[in-house]
C-alpha cells in the first residue's frame, strides 16, 4: 500500500479523510491494548507518531500554544533542570522519559476528531482484561476453593494488572459508558459493561476505586440538582449499598482493616497498611540537610533512596522491614512525591496543571467525574512513575476533550 508516497505537488496519494480514518483506527487499537499489555501500546504509539509527522503540514500547529499543551512540557523541563542541577539527571532519565510519553500522547491524540470508536475500543479492552482475569480466578478457585482478594499475595498473580490500576481502569470505563450510552445504539453493551466493571471492583476489593465510585455518585447528586427525583434516589441507594457491602464483605472489610471498634481498626491499619508507614517517613525526609523547600531533594531517585533509608531505621519488625526494602516502596502519593523530589516549584506547576483542567472542563459533569477519580488516584499512587500511569494521563486529556458531535474540541486541522 502506497500510503505515504507523495506526488509532485507534495500531496498524499490517498485522501485526507482516509488518512484521518487510518489515524483513528490506530488510535483505537492503542486504547484497546492499554488495559491488556505494557509493550503493545508502545508500538502503536510509535506508529501514531509517524502518521502524525506525515500529516503535519495539514495540522494547525498554532493550536498547540494552548496552556494544556505547554504546562506538561514545563513540568518535564522543571523536573529535568532540577535533576541536572542536583547531579541526578542520569538516575532520573528513565522516569522522565516515561513522563514524556504523556506529553507525546497529548499531542498526537489531539488531532483525533471522532472519539466514539476510540472510547468503544477502550471499554472493550477493559472488558477483555476482566475476562482474562476471571479465567485465572476461576482456575484458582477450583484449586484453592476460595477467592482471596483481601490483603494477600495472590492478588497480583490472578489479575492481569496490579489491583489499584485495574480498579482505576474499571472506574474510567464506567464513566465513559455512562457519558454517552444515551446517544448510541450500543446502550445495552455500555450499560452491561458499566455493571461488569462495578461488580469487578467489588470482587477484587479495590479500595480507592470503591471510594471513587461513591464520590462520583455524590458529585452527581450535587451537580445535577435539577435531576429527576428517582435518579437521585437510585444514586443515593447505590451509595448506601456500597457502604453496606464494605461493612459486610469479608475481603472488603479486610482491605479497609475494619475490626470491632474504631480503635482496633486504626491499630490494624497502622500495622498492616503500607501507606501509613510510608507516609510517616515524609517528615523525616523533609528534615534532611539535602532537602530544600524550593527545589526538594532534587530528583525522584533521591526521594526513593531516602525512603529506603527511612524504612531501615523506623520499622522495628525485621520481616516487615525486609519486605519494605525488598519491594522498594515509593511514596504512593504523587503530589507528596513531587513536593519531596522537586519542592514547591515543581508542585506549584503540577498543581497549576490540575487546576487548569478543573477550570477548563469544570462545566461538564462527566469531566468533573473523570478529574475527581484521577485526583483520588493521585493521592494513593505515584502515577507518573509507571508507564501505564503516564498513558492514563494521556487518556484523561483525550477524554476531557469531547470530540463527538456537539463536543467542545475544535478541529486541529487547517
Amino acid at each position: 500500500m502506497q500510503l505515504f508516497f507523495l506526488n509532485q505537488n507534495g500531496s498524499s496519494l490517498i485522501s485526507k479523510l482516509s488518512r484521518i480514518r487510518l489515524y483513528e483506527w490506530v488510535c483505537s487499537l492503542l486504547f484497546l491494548f492499554i488495559p491488556l499489555s505494557t509493550a503493545i501500546p508502545n508500538l502503536f504509539l510509535i506508529l501514531l507518531a509517524a502518521l502524525f509527522l506525515c500529516m503535519i503540514k495539514e495540522i494547525n500547529l498554532g493550536n498547540f500554544k494552548q496552556a494544556k499543551f505547554i504546562l506538561p512540557l514545563v513540568i518535564v523541563v522543571i523536573f529535568s533542570i532540577n535533576s541536572l542541577f542536583h547531579g541526578q539527571f542520569e538516575e532520573d532519565i528513565r522516569l522522565l522519559s516515561r513522563i514524556s510519553i504523556f506529553i507525546l500522547l497529548i499531542v498526537i491524540l489531539s488531532i483525533v476528531e471522532n472519539d466514539f470508536r476510540v472510547k468503544m475500543f477502550f471499554i472493550t479492552g477493559v472488558n477483555l482484561s476482566i475476562l482474562i482475569s476471571l479465567i485465572s480466578m476461576t482456575f484458582f478457585f477450583l484449586e484453592k476453593g476460595e477467592l482471596a482478594f483481601g490483603n494477600t499475595k495472590y492478588v497480583n498473580e490472578l489479575l492481569l494488572l496490579e489491583r489499584p490500576y485495574f480498579g482505576f481502569l474499571c472506574v474510567l470505563s464506567v464513566i465513559i459508558c455512562l457519558s454517552f450510552f444515551k446517544t448510541t445504539k450500543y446502550k445495552y453493551y455500555l450499560l452491561s459493561s458499566a455493571f461488569v466493571c462495578i461488580a469487578f471492583v467489588f470482587v477484587i476489593s479495590a479500595r480507592m476505586s470503591l471510594v471513587s465510585l461513591c464520590l462520583i455518585g455524590g458529585v452527581d447528586l450535587l451537580y445535577n440538582r435539577r435531576n429527576i427525583p428517582y435518579k437521585k434516589l437510585t444514586i443515593l441507594v447505590s451509595i448506601l449499598a456500597v457502604v453496606l457491602m464494605v461493612a459486610t464483605n469479608k475481603n472488603i472489610r479486610s482491605r479497609f482493616y475494619i475490626d470491632e471498634g474504631i480503635e482496633m481498626t486504626l491499630k490494624k491499619a497502622s500495622v498492616y497498611e503500607p501507606r501509613i508507614t510510608i507516609w510517616s517517613c515524609f517528615p523525616e525526609l523533609m528534615k534532611k540537610k539535602s532537602y530544600n523547600i524550593i527545589t526538594g531533594l532534587g530528583s525522584f531517585t533521591a526521594t526513593n533512596e531516602y525512603l529506603m533509608e527511612c524504612y531501615s531505621y523506623t520499622i522495628d519488625n525485621i520481616s516487615k522491614k525486609n519486605y519494605y526494602l525488598s519491594e522498594k516502596f515509593n511514596s504512593h502519593n504523587q503530589l507528596a512525591d513531587v513536593l519531596l523530589s522537586h519542592g514547591i516549584v515543581g508542585l506549584g506547576v503540577f498543581i497549576s496543571f490540575l487546576i487548569l483542567l478543573f477550570y477548563k472542563y469544570g462545566s461538564n459533569y462527566y469531566s468533573i467525574a473523570l478529574l475527581t477519580s484521577y485526583l483520588c488516584f493521585l493521592m494513593v499512587e505515584n502515577v507518573l512513575h509507571r508507564q501505564l500511569g503516564c498513558y492514563l494521563f494521556g487518556v484523561l486529556m483525550f477524554l476531557l476533550d469531547n470530540r463527538g458531535k456537539g463536543g467542545n474540541q475544535k478541529s486541529m486541522f487547517k
